[in-house]
């Protein structure tokens, strides 16, 4: 009987001590549980998730406009460029990639990327402690930074004088001048004779977003291609800028002067009065062609030419300077005779025509 009562004590004092394992098992679970969950709470990977949770557009524009202010504020206001560039960007979505090189027990560091593009930064640290000791990581730097937007660099466009140009809607004024041509192509005789060339405008945006258009207008108002070579649009317009009915009159004028010319020049020392008499129809008198004609006519008796013939005009430009003025580039290869026989010379001649009373007259000419 003795025997039997001692095996029920030990029985239910392993019972007891059994529940009372099972009871301070039970609770090392519990507290072992309630502190991973505690650390996790705390830890930065849940602060930098309730970060991205928490970024609304008001926060995300107080951290970015700093990096917006590097945009002409007249071209593209810090409003204007986060809602276009940046809200969208942040409504895909931002990931987060731990920079390890920069992280250890005092912060963790993060780089903010929009697909492939580094837009921020943050840096967590610990800030006091929560239950159990576990220490409580809170951002300590945010910032986001949109200034790539702006792309590799100032945006220009040169564009004739009397054209406009619209940036991102703005009209570009004095203040984005940064050059203007007035001598281009092989058109600077003219400047050098008084005529003036249309001018060529450069505009510079220094700090244009990617997203916004440089636009061109001429001065009818007609959108023209911002990328055209409009320096070769003007010269080729100058080169071309007569009417069909002043080129053909242009044409047999230049003609008529060009057999002149060779007839004159090429005359014998008994023979050159004709020619001189055919040139001085066609030159304005009193003017500087019929000064220099004149001067050459008192040395032509002592001319031994033997022939020249002209051989062709080819005529490379034909400009109208204003109202009946007109300058006509021009070459003509002459076969000349000499006494050691016949060589082809070829001329080039830049001749400056006037309409007076219905007719059309030389009045200065060029040679190159």
């Amino acid at each position: 009987m003795a025997e039997r009562n001692s095996r029920g004590r030990l029985g239910r004092a392993l019972l007891i001590w059994g529940l009372i394992l099972l009871c301070l098992f039970g609770a090392g679970l519990f507290l072992l549980r309630e502190f991973l969950t505690e650390y996790e709470a705390a830890g930065p990977e849940e602060a930098l998730r309730g970060w991205l949770a928490a970024l609304d557009d008001e926060k995300a524009y107080a951290l970015a406009a700093e990096s917006l202010q590097v945009f002409d504020s007249r071209i593209a206001p810090p409003e204007e460029i986060f809602a276009r560039c940046v809200k969208p960007c942040l409504a895909r979505g931002l990931r987060a990639l731990r920079v390890s090189d920069e992280c250890s027990d005092a912060q963790e560091v993060y780089v903010l990327c929009a697909s492939d593009t580094a837009v921020g930064r943050l840096v967590l640290k610990p800030a006091g402690e929560g239950r159990f000791g576990v220490p409580l990581w809170r951002v300590a730097e945010e910032s986001l930074d949109f200034s790539f937007l702006s792309g590799s660099g100032p945006r220009s466009v040169t564009v004739p004088e009397d054209c406009s140009v619209l940036c991102n809607g703005y009209t570009l004024d004095e203040s984005y001048v940064t050059a203007r041509r007035e001598r281009w192509g092989g058109l600077d005789y003219l400047l050098d004779e008084g005529y003036a060339l249309p001018v060529l405008v450069t505009y510079t945006v220094p700090d244009c977003p990617l997203t916004a258009e440089l636009r061109v207008f001429d001065a009818s108002g007609a959108e023209l291609d911002a990328d055209a070579d409009f320096e070769a649009l003007l010269k080729e317009r100058c080169l071309n800028s007569c009417s069909a009915e002043e080129a053909e009159r242009l044409e047999s004028f230049v003609q008529s002067y060009a057999e002149a010319y060779v007839a004159f020049m090429g005359g014998r020392k008994t023979s050159f009065g004709a020619g001189y008499r055919r040139m001085r129809a066609l030159v304005l008198p009193g003017s500087e062609l019929d000064w220099r004609f004149d001067a050459v006519r008192k040395g032509m008796s002592w001319t031994h030419n033997r022939r020249n013939v002209l051989e062709d005009v080819e005529i490379r430009a034909m400009i109208r300077l204003g109202e009946g003025e007109y300058v006509c580039d021009f070459g003509f290869p002459i076969a000349v005779q000499t006494l050691d026989g016949e060589v082809l010379v070829d001329m080039n001649e830049r001749l400056f025509v006037t309409e007076r009373d219905g007719r059309l007259y030389a009045y200065a000419m060029l040679s190159y």
